[in-house]
């Protein structure tokens, strides 16, 4: 198994998304960010990453078309979902990213220590 070193991040809410990328950049990770599904999907033509964290409700392009077209160009990509609201929508969206081939999900707000340990799997 290979160790997570990269990781690209995409969410449109930016405190989330700039909290949670400057927490992974001081675990040690190389990490780039997208605000929305187009932006992500153009850093990802160009550049190789370990994990794609991707929300699922954005404008644009959802985590849904992120999940989809990103496993359709590399199937073995691995990706975690994340979404908020309802505890019945998080739900309902986080299964159906699940069943897109998403590796794991995560309901927000989430404990980081979740999101560490999910990685440090990927890793072993």
């Amino acid at each position: 198994m290979m160790k997570v070193r990269s990781i690209l991040v995409v969410d449109d809410n930016f405190d989330f998304r700039h909290s949670l990328v400057e927490f992974l950049r001081l675990e040690g990770f190389e990490v780039r960010e997208a605000v929305n599904g187009d932006e992500a999907l153009h850093i990802f033509e160009g550049e190789a990453f370990d994990l794609v964290l991707t929300d699922i409700m954005m404008p644009e392009k959802t985590g849904f078309e992120i999940i989809s077209e990103m496993l359709s160009r590399k199937p073995d990509q691995w990706i975690i979902a994340m979404t908020g609201g309802t505890k019945w929508v998080s739900k309902y969206y986080l299964e159906a990213a699940s069943d897109l081939g998403s590796i794991d999900i995560l309901a927000k707000p989430f404990p980081i220590q979740n999101l560490l340990d999910k990685i440090e799997e990927l890793g072993n």
